[in-house]
């Protein structure tokens, strides 16, 4: 019973419910339009019935005529003001409201006088009859909700039964009489209300059909658009990857050119290095020699044939074996003397004794090894034996000797006294040539006054610091010394001595070159050398950063090295920093930061700097690897769009074996991976498919560097498919071919459908040639492009050639039978036109034709030709005629049958109809001859019922239903038998219905009681799941934070924190069980008010105060104002004051939910002086128009547009529940994105001051 309740009370969903209305209301009107001209026509036969108990006296001599008369005309000019004003006024010109009024208004006109002439009907007999007839009719033809429904028969009822009572004299005959009507209007407003909600769930089934086919729609339109994006995805990365494969090329071809320019400046290197007057010997990581110049082999004399290895250098050293491990970390090491004669043991020199100084460092590699040894030899074997001979004329000359290095020398005035030989071989004079010459003389010209100004103020300060002077020898040689003079005050004798410092000035020249040449090295190599301190600051880093970071060196230096780190790559950096500190040497990759924000990849290599056995610090190299980085990237992407490309994509090298094969190409043959790759590309094609497709197909590939076509292909399970192939030619840079890159898609659909297209064209070409009907094309001027065999035959014509001949626009006599004209129009309005026309052809044939004009047009919408249908239908008429003049003999038989009677041709079309087949049908006579059986039939049954009448079989209480002009359903007993002429030939058939609609309702009706049960039962289940929900969240929080309170180590603040959320959620449970209390109390009518007095000001500043401070409001910024325009200083009113202070707290509640800026504001007036007026008004998101109807059912919280925050969802419902059942009302103003305003009223009950 419930579930039938529901369907009959089933509600159109918020969306819908305004387009259901206007379809009602529609159909309610088209019925009255039909029903209020039967009813005028009804009133003509009453009048004259009326005329003839005049005429017998009865008018004046029974009232019950007179007031049945009144009734009667009141009826008839009601109506027919009513039928006026409906049929002259347009549909689009009335609102809907001007139109339920009409429909409403003659609803209770019959129904009214229906009552009121049973009421004075002097046939006890007919008094039942009339009601009974008003009541079905109006039940039969409106469609009206229950509620109007009971109130109109309710309004009918009483009006019969306070009339009848007034009327009758025989009391037993008026309970009858009333019981009667009783029973008429149950069951008047049963069947009303069932044909309300039959229509209803009719309307709601094809909403729903409705709505599916435009979500199939939309999502077939989704596909087609993920489709195309896809296929421009692919068609984008593969562009991207050939661009990039291409960029890759190029970065080969300048990295081949890199590595020639490295080639070239080694062999400049490998010359200078000959050129170079030192020695250069280098050494490999293992000490032994692997290249030296000419000057270490003249240095050397001749080295021997074994390899010398580097590190004996402490044997014939042994003080160097400290300074040694130095050279190993990458330190310049200086070896002031070494000779080679280990076996001597005295001091006295040879000739093959051979001193040199040496210079020796290492040049380490990235994980801060030596990778190899340098070693610059220079020759000091003569000064190295000059200074010995000076040692033995030390033992001679004593301390002249000691000192015959240096040039020693006196002056007197200037002039030299006396000089030593190590002064004459300095300057290479002899002694006596020397004797006499001013001191400044030795010195180059533009030197000699500053030399001489230096003496004469050394020697008077008695200044004997070291100048640096350059001197010129006696050969012209110029060379570096230093002087230092000794001033004797007592006399004008000064002492000096001379250094040849020339060597040591080379020297120095060429420390400062290679201290130059390394400096340039180091700025200008595309790797960052850096150094750090303990603390991981920035001591020293290469110019070269500039580029990477875009930081200057003076931004870098001094800060950590941290700051110019990608936050995220810190603690690995940090871990490797940590390691290089403990001497571990591993490699790092990580991200850099631009002074603009950007970032770079690089790869660090650091080693620690190890100074007197403690870590000073660390020295590393950074390598800028973005572009490796990036390149990776691209290729992996790359790969993976390869991968996942829609079309099947593989790589096969020169001899057919694949080397690649994407996901599509996988699928595509049936095979995974492994079972394809490095396999040979026959596997993909069946020998007759190698032979036919693919040997010519590679052939032209070869050839031209890129093919596109046809090629066969077989699945592993053997079955063949053709594919649209595309393959390339793969290149290196030389030219040379290394491979085939293929693209294929599978065709086998499309193969299909060109086959289908080429059977249809065939079919269609027959049925074009064979076709009993002329059909003919034209083109736009008239001109005849096409024509079949019929077309000549109905015409007469020859030929087809005599026939196109004739221009369709142009020929007269096409013209006078006005076909050209029907052309002329259907190019102009470009719609398919049918006419018919006498015909006198070319060749004098007569005839009447048929003829069917449809124009053609392109995807523009722009006319291409014409295609034109002549059909001979001079028998047909002559048959039209002979029909008209049997349906002229059973129109009297059959016009006036309660059946559904119809003739049908052999074409299916309705050659006549009696009234009751139309309006069963909901067609006119008019409009039903122009439809076909396969018009009213159903699709699921119209090709198996037409088949069962083509059969010729009579058919007789076949069930059938048929569809109505309204799209609804009419079930139907259908009777079929056929018509034959004298000579057996088939003319068609007669069709009888039978309307089988109220039995059929009847017999639905107990389905429809149990689908309301089961729908009943369904919406209960889901109203306590929701209930279920709704206190479970509570129940779940109060059960988890007291089980966090059973633990010992929860500290204080916690605990607070647990009791508070409990608290909390014990109130979220109350307030929902508390709601669900109220919603029981109002459904049940057990709601208890305590009325009290109220003062309502007082009221509305507690309201305020209480949410002034709420957080919601605080949190959200939204202005709270209360307003109150009540006039009295102290207005009371009599009213349940917890209830009352409720309905504003949960309107308050709702307004907060959906309020996210503006305001909030209450108030209350006394517009009149029965009831105070109270508002709840926000600026939060309003109410959509269609969801207003339903807010306060407790279906739809609040019915926002957005996400409510209610607890239980019945706040509205309990709020209606609490205004009405204290005698007021309560409303609502709402306008979707501009707020909402709640309005309800409270009856002033015995006010008090």
């Amino acid at each position: 019973m419930i579930k039938f309740f529901n369907r009959v009370f089933q509600e159109v969903p918020g969306q819908h419910s305004s387009e259901y209305l206007i379809v009602v209301l529609k159909e309610n009107i088209s019925r009255l339009k039909i029903f209020s001209i039967v009813l005028l026509l009804l009133c003509i036969p009453l009048f004259i019935t009326d005329f003839l108990d005049y005429s017998k006296g009865l008018f004046s001599e029974e009232i019950n005529y007179k007031y049945n008369f009144y009734l009667n005309l009141s009826l008839f000019i009601f109506i027919l003001i009513f039928s006026l004003l409906l049929h002259t006024r347009r549909r689009k010109d009335m609102p809907p409201v001007e139109y339920n009024l009409f429909v409403w208004l003659f609803v209770f006109a019959v129904l009214l006088w229906a009552a009121l002439f049973s009421v004075y009907e002097y046939s006890p007999s007919r008094v039942i009859v009339m009601y009974v007839i008003g009541c079905f009719c109006i039940a039969l033809l409106i469609y009206a909700p229950a509620p109007l429904s009971i109130s109109a028969y309710s309004v009918s009822y009483m009006v019969f039964l306070i009339g009848r009572y007034l009327n009758t004299t025989n009391i037993a005959d008026y309970f009858q009489q009333i019981s009667a009507a009783s029973i008429v209007v149950v069951f008047c407003c049963i069947i009303s209300i069932i044909i309300y909600a039959q229509r209803k769930r009719f309307f709601l089934h094809q909403k729903k059909l409705e709505d599916e086919i435009l979500e199939k729609d939309k999502v077939d339109q989704a596909l087609n658009r993920m489709n195309q994006n896809l296929e421009k995805i692919v068609k984008e990365r593969t562009e991207t990857l050939l661009s990039t494969n291409q960029q890759l090329i190029n970065e080969i071809a300048e990295k081949k050119h890199l590595e020639e320019i490295l080639i070239n400046e080694k062999a400049i290197s490998d010359n200078i290095i000959n050129k170079n007057p030192l020695g250069i010997i280098i050494y490999d990581k293992d000490g032994f020699r692997v290249k030296y110049n000419d000057a270490a082999k003249k240095i050397f004399k001749a080295p021997p044939s074994e390899k010398p290895n580097l590190f004996d250098i402490p044997r014939f050293n042994p003080d160097f074996a400290a300074s040694f491990d130095d050279i190993k970390i990458g330190k310049i090491v200086v070896v002031p003397e070494i000779y080679y004669n280990p076996g001597k043991v005295d001091s006295s020199l040879a000739d093959e004794d051979v001193f040199v100084k040496f210079i020796i460092f290492s040049i380490l590699n990235t994980s801060g090894k030596p990778e190899f040894f340098v070693q610059i030899a220079e020759d000091i074997t003569e000064k190295k034996k000059s200074e010995l001979e000076l040692k033995k004329s030390e033992d001679r000359y004593r301390l002249l000797v000691e000192s015959i290095t240096d040039g020693i020398y006196s002056t007197l005035n200037g002039h030299f006294t006396t000089v030593n030989s190590a002064m004459l071989r300095m300057f290479e004079y002899k002694e006596e040539e020397m004797i006499g010459i001013p001191a400044w003389n030795l010195a180059i010209p533009e030197k000699r006054d500053f030399i001489k100004q230096v003496m004469f103020q050394k020697s008077m300060n008695n200044d004997t610091s070291p100048v640096e002077i350059e001197c010129l020898k006696k050969s012209g040689d110029v060379f570096f010394a230093e002087l230092r003079i000794c001033g004797n005050l007592d006399s004008d004798l000064i002492y000096g001595v001379v250094v040849d410092i020339n060597e040591r000035k080379q020297a120095e020249e060429a420390l400062r070159e290679n201290e130059e040449k390394y400096r340039d090295l180091v700025n200008n190599i595309s790797d960052v050398i850096f150094t750090l301190d303990t603390q991981g600051v920035v001591t020293y880093i290469s110019p070269m950063a500039e580029k990477i970071t875009d930081y200057t060196v003076q931004d870098i230096i001094g800060k950590p090295f941290i700051e110019f780190i990608f936050a995220e790559d810190i603690p690995v950096l940090m871990r490797n920093y940590a390691g290089a500190l403990e001497g571990k040497q591993e490699p790092v990759e990580f991200r850099v930061l631009f002074k603009n924000g950007g970032i770079k990849y690089v790869r660090n290599t650091s080693r620690a700097v190890v100074q007197d056995g403690r870590v000073t610090g660390i020295i590393g190299i950074l390598s800028d690897i973005t572009d490796r980085v990036m390149a990776e990237h691209n290729l992996r992407f790359f790969e993976i769009g390869l991968k996942q490309a829609l079309d099947g994509i593989a790589i096969a090298d020169m001899d057919g074996i694949l080397r690649f094969a994407n996901n599509s190409w996988l699928e595509m043959h049936g095979y995974n991976h492994d079972e394809m790759v490095g396999r040979h590309l026959r596997i993909c094609h069946t020998e007759e498919q190698l032979i036919k497709d693919v040997n010519p197909f590679n052939e032209k590939v070869l050839m031209i560097g890129k093919y596109n076509g046809v090629v066969g292909h077989v699945k592993k399970d053997g079955t063949n498919f053709p594919t649209q192939m595309s393959s390339t030619l793969l290149k290196d840079d030389r030219g040379n071919p290394l491979g085939l890159l293929g693209v294929a898609r599978d065709i086998s659909d499309q193969k299909r459908i060109e086959e289908n297209l080429r059977l249809n064209e065939k079919k269609f070409r027959n049925l074009f040639e064979n076709a009993d009907s002329g059909i003919l094309i034209i083109d736009l001027n008239g001109n005849i492009i096409e024509a079949n065999e019929s077309l000549i035959r109905i015409l007469g014509s020859p030929s087809l050639e005599q026939t196109k001949k004739i221009n369709i626009l142009t020929f007269q006599n096409l013209i006078d039978a006005g076909i050209s004209q029907k052309l002329q129009e259907a190019i102009a309005t470009q719609q398919e036109i049918i006419s018919e026309h006498e015909y006198i052809s070319k060749w004098n044939k007569k005839c009447n034709l048929r003829v069917k004009i449809k124009p053609i047009s392109d995807d523009e919408g722009n006319i291409e030709y014409i295609h034109a249908i002549v059909y001979d239908v001079t028998s047909n008429i002559e048959k039209e005629k002979l029909l008209y003049k049997m349906q002229t003999e059973l129109d009297g038989i059959v016009n006036f049958s309660t059946q559904g009677i119809a003739m049908v041709n052999e074409q299916n079309k309705f050659i006549y109809t009696n009234a009751s087949f139309c309006s069963m049908l909901g067609f006119s006579e008019i409009e039903i001859k122009a439809l076909s059986l396969y018009d009213i039939c159903f699709a699921e049954d119209a090709e198996k019922f037409i088949s069962l009448i083509c059969s010729h079989a009579t058919i007789s209480g076949k069930e059938m239903s048929f569809r109505k002009k309204d799209e609804l359903t009419l079930p139907s007993y259908v009777t079929i038998f056929h018509l034959y002429d004298k000579f057996k030939k088939y003319n068609g058939y007669v069709l009888l219905l039978k309307d089988q609609t109220e039995k059929n309702n009847f017999i639905h009706e107990i389905e429809k009681i149990k689908n309301n049960m089961e729908i009943l039962e369904k919406s209960k289940s889901l109203f306590l799941d929701n209930l279920s929900r709704k206190i479970r969240i509570p129940m779940n929080s109060i059960i988890g934070f007291s089980m966090l309170l059973k633990k010992k180590d929860i500290t204080d603040k916690k605990r607070t924190f647990l009791l508070e959320s409990i608290f909390e959620k014990g109130n979220d449970l109350l307030y929902i069980m508390n709601d669900l209390k109220f919603i029981s109390q109002i459904n049940d009518g057990s709601l208890e008010l305590n009325i009290s007095d109220c003062n309502v000001n007082a009221l509305i500043q507690e309201l305020h105060v209480k949410y002034l401070d709420y957080k919601p409001i605080k949190e959200r910024k939204i202005e709270f104002i209360s307003y109150s325009e009540i006039t009295k200083t102290n207005p009371i009113i009599n009213c349940d004051e917890n209830k009352l202070l409720l309905v504003f707290e949960k309107l308050i509640e709702n307004a907060v939910n959906n309020t996210y800026f503006g305001s909030i504001e209450i108030g209350c007036n006394n517009r009149d002086d029965d009831y105070i007026y109270f508002y709840v008004k926000d600026s939060g998101v309003g109410i959509a128009h269609d969801r207003q109807k339903s807010i306060f059912d407790g279906n739809n919280e609040a019915g926002r547009n957005i996400k409510s925050n209610s607890k239980t969802g019945f706040g509205l419902q309990i709020c209606k529940g609490f205004v009405e059942s204290m005698g007021g009302r309560i409303w609502l103003e709402s306008e979707e994105g501009r707020g909402t305003v709640f309005y309800f009223t409270i009856p002033v009950i015995q006010a008090k001051d």
